[in-house]
């Protein structure tokens, strides 16, 4: 009934609500098309920008025709050449900044490595890199003679080499030597500093390189220097009196545990062994005996992430420790005050090498004497599922002795996806070669291809 009533009304009423409806529409279709234009009006005075494509990099010519190794498809910034550089020295105990520019990443991992003339090792050195996508050798840059590698160093991104040049034609190992870097793409070879210097060091955000005096005799002085590398600034870190206590051991840069923080330790065999903390929040001539003692153990040496601290460390003790004695190392993982250490990683029938931390994953290269074989070796940094990546046979004391290679080093690239192992036994049994693999893949290694008679030594991973 109430149904009903209310039809008849709404018929009676039904011319009206039509002519109101049809108001209302139009204002409505109206204010559409006003909003319409002003929104295209607005789109049009502050259109996007437009989209370039991302340059490849320009690599050196190869003489023969291990950022990180794993980026993403899409580089997130555009390659520009680096501006004038210089190689020439600059003034003694001086410095210039590092003159850089932009250099997109790209979806081909590369390992950056040095190629050495085992005949001739005074002759000059050959930075390369190696594309694990084309499987092709372009050469980065050519050391000028008569100047051959001393020490080298990638920088964290991947993106420039850091290189200690001796000058053969001048006695004394520590002294003539030009600290030059030059970009992954072989642009920006330039010469930062030139002097004596023993020990180097690099920050992981490029911006201090650290080093000291030469070793020097019982009861001199000793100084600890930097390198701004964005101001050019030449400064006295640490000043180290002289040691009068045999050996007379003195405290040298080790390794960073962030941007701002230097470890500096002695060198290993003394006793005590100190570990000390520079902070360059506290300024710079700070005294030796100002630094925190951070710990007295004993160890090859050290790693760092945003965390922890990693050490290769001794795990034998005195007259325990023979040179060539098979399971007297150990990978340990501190917290960043060096308390609370953990075994990581230690096998009795291995003689630890050497190790790199990326991502989640630790890689160690390690030598077992008994089987004559050498073994690569996969642990979690929580020190969980230890597995065996590699091995191979080959002689553990038998590697070349020059270029601080000692038995085998380790990269792995930023995300802890791949690795790279240099001075891994060859399937020929001569020249010990670089290989890398996934740290999924098992115990498929592959070698970067190397000239006749010459010696390859990784120093980690790129893109491009």
């Amino acid at each position: 009934m109430q149904q009903h009533m209310y039809v008849k009304r709404q018929t009676n009423t039904s011319l009206w609500i039509t002519l109101v409806a049809v108001l209302v529409v139009a204002v409505i279709v109206g204010s559409f098309f006003s909003l319409r234009s002003l929104l295209v009006s607005s789109h049009n005075n502050n259109p996007r920008p437009p989209h370039y494509p991302v340059p490849a990099a320009t690599a050196t010519p190869s003489r023969t025709a291990p950022a990180t190794p794993t980026p993403s498809p899409t580089a997130t910034n555009v390659t520009q050449p680096v501006p004038a550089t210089q190689t020439s020295c600059p003034a003694p105990s001086t410095a210039r900044a590092m003159v850089t520019a932009p250099l997109a990443q790209g979806p081909h991992p590369q390992i950056v490595y040095i190629a050495q003339d085992m005949n001739n090792l005074a002759s000059a050195n050959r930075i390369m890199r190696y594309d694990t996508v084309s499987h092709q050798s372009s050469e980065i840059y050519a050391v000028p003679s008569p100047y051959i590698v001393r020490s080298s160093f990638l920088s964290s991104d991947g993106q420039w080499v850091l290189l200690s040049l001796f000058d053969t034609t001048k006695p004394g190992d520590n002294a003539n030597v030009q600290l030059r870097m030059v970009r992954v793409d072989g642009q920006g070879a330039q010469t930062l500093f030139c002097g004596e210097l023993a020990s180097l060091t690099w920050s992981p955000d490029k911006k201090w390189i650290a080093f000291d005096d030469p070793i020097q005799a019982l009861g001199v002085a000793d100084t600890i220097h930097l390198i701004n590398t964005t101001t050019g600034q030449y400064l006295d870190a640490v000043d180290v009196p002289p040691q009068t206590t045999p050996p007379g051991y003195i405290p040298r840069p080790s390794f960073w545990g962030s941007p701002t923080q230097l470890y500096l330790s002695y060198s290993l065999g003394s006793a005590p062994f100190h570990t000390y903390l520079f902070d360059l929040n506290n300024g710079t001539h700070q005294a030796l005996s100002a630094l925190p003692l951070v710990s007295t153990q004993q160890y090859v040496q050290g790693r760092a992430d945003s965390s922890n601290i990693y050490l290769l460390a001794s795990s034998c003790s005195g007259a325990t420790c023979g040179t060539n004695q098979a399971g007297m190392s150990e990978i340990e993982r501190l917290s960043t005050d060096w308390k609370s250490p953990q075994v990581l990683f230690k096998k009795p029938q291995l003689l630890l090498n050497d190790f790199s931390v990326g991502g989640t994953n630790l890689l160690v290269i390690a030598s077992n004497p008994a089987a004559s074989r050498r073994e690569l070796w996969l642990v979690k940094t929580d020190g969980g599922g230890a597995i065996q990546l590699a091995s191979a046979p080959g002689n553990w004391n038998s590697s070349p002795n020059f270029m601080n290679i000692g038995n085998g080093t380790v990269a792995t690239s930023a995300d802890g996806s791949m690795f790279v192992v240099s001075n891994w036994p060859s399937a020929s049994g001569t020249t010990p070669e670089i290989a890398y693999g996934s740290s999924k893949a098992g115990g498929t290694l592959t070698a970067v291809p190397q000239d006749n008679g010459t010696y390859q030594y990784a120093l980690g991973w790129t893109s491009l």
